[in-house]
């Protein structure tokens, strides 16, 4: 196969009764603001997307999918793929479940791959890979070995990059480690050893891969968390330049816009983070933003014209800054999590299809594209 998609520069999700547990892609709203923080709300003073240069979105603006999406039916995948086109998006990151390609160790079962892959090709959207949640057989090895952990899971991801390869840019490994609620115990020791091996095993499948680091929540040091910087810190002690391609990150700044200067605001973060990487001698590794979004409704949420806001200015500040790749926007549609949830509502179109006034700048801007 002829590989279909640019080299760039550079949450599973299951029913238990009625309670749905997202644990593919991570909105982050339990950890993006804590209450007690003071922030300045966006407004629509930056709700026009106004790009110096365009184009820059043509690569760059990317849809996270959500647990909806992931398990619908074919026809509705590809309706879902061609309605994030047609919103402008160039890039899809797609949930690739361990839990689901291997439940048998050693017998994969890639049916539901193949047709989200081929639904995303058809609509022209590069597929960047999310490679996380354990399988039954491996969940007792995530607690009590972590280097048998990281040498299964290493196994399987070379068994993604063997069959997908030719189509893919993008392989994620895992999401959010840094918090208890997508690694039970989380250690970036732990994580270090699955995310080498990986490096190597995708690698070694797919020479032209682009690896990222799992895309980190805005979180404290606490007891069930591990702030970002401090995470990937210690990547960098143990040596993760080399055995990455991209950093990951999720910097959710809600309802504070990227530009502000509050402590805890997650843009202003990376500045220590690049301070960081340089001091272990890395001024060059780019950053992917694999989520970015912020709530319409519920607690901390900002209206449909400041999302439109924030996320033109962060399209504006990535747009500005060499080392940052591709933007994934969380997510196409609403979900019925809860009215008062806010993670129900960090859509781009509402639950029943209805754009948001972002829409409508996305795909004005992105009309040149394509």
């Amino acid at each position: 196969m002829t590989r279909r998609v640019s080299q760039a520069s550079t949450r599973q999700w299951h029913v238990a009764g009625a309670l749905l547990t997202i644990a593919v892609i991570a909105v982050a709203a339990s950890y993006a603001i804590i209450s007690d923080r003071s922030s300045r709300p966006a407004d629509d003073a930056t709700a026009a997307i106004s790009l110096s240069d365009p184009s820059a979105l043509c690569d760059s603006f990317g849809i996270a999918g959500n647990h909806e999406i992931d398990a619908s039916p074919p026809a509705e995948f590809a309706a879902s793929m061609h309605e994030a086109r047609a919103a402008g998006a160039s890039r899809i990151r797609l949930g690739v479940l361990w839990s689901e390609v291997e439940p048998t160790r050693g017998e994969y079962a890639w049916a539901n791959v193949d047709h989200k892959i081929k639904a995303a090709l058809d609509n022209d959207l590069v597929p960047l890979l999310l490679l996380n949640h354990a399988p039954d057989w491996a969940r007792d090895l995530m607690d009590d070995e972590p280097e048998e952990t990281a040498r299964v899971f290493a196994n399987f991801a070379g068994e993604v990059a063997k069959r997908y390869g030719d189509d893919v840019e993008g392989y994620e490994i895992w999401n959010e480690p840094n918090t208890q609620r997508f690694w039970n115990q989380p250690d970036p020791d732990d994580y270090a050893l699955m995310l080498d091996q990986s490096y190597d095993s995708i690698h070694a499948a797919d020479e032209n891969a682009t690896v990222i680091s799992a895309g980190l929540a805005p979180a404290d040091d606490g007891d069930g968390s591990v702030a970002p910087l401090t995470f990937l810190t210690r990547l960098y002690e143990r040596g993760a330049e080399q055995h990455v391609d991209a950093i990951g990150l999720h910097p959710y700044t809600y309802p504070e816009l990227p530009s502000g200067s509050s402590p805890w605001n997650s843009f202003r973060i990376m500045d220590e983070i690049r301070e960081m990487m340089a001091e272990h001698g890395d001024t060059t590794t780019p950053f992917w933003f694999t989520e970015f979004g912020a709530p319409t409704v519920g607690d901390r949420s900002v209206g449909e014209h400041e999302q439109k806001g924030m996320i033109a200015e962060a399209f504006n500040l990535a747009a500005a800054d060499a080392r940052i790749g591709p933007v994934f926007l969380y997510t196409l549609r609403d979900l019925d999590l809860g009215a008062g949830n806010p993670e129900s509502n960090f859509g781009l179109y509402s639950e029943n299809g209805e754009p948001k006034p972002v829409v409508n700048e996305l795909q004005r801007i992105s009309s040149s594209c394509h």
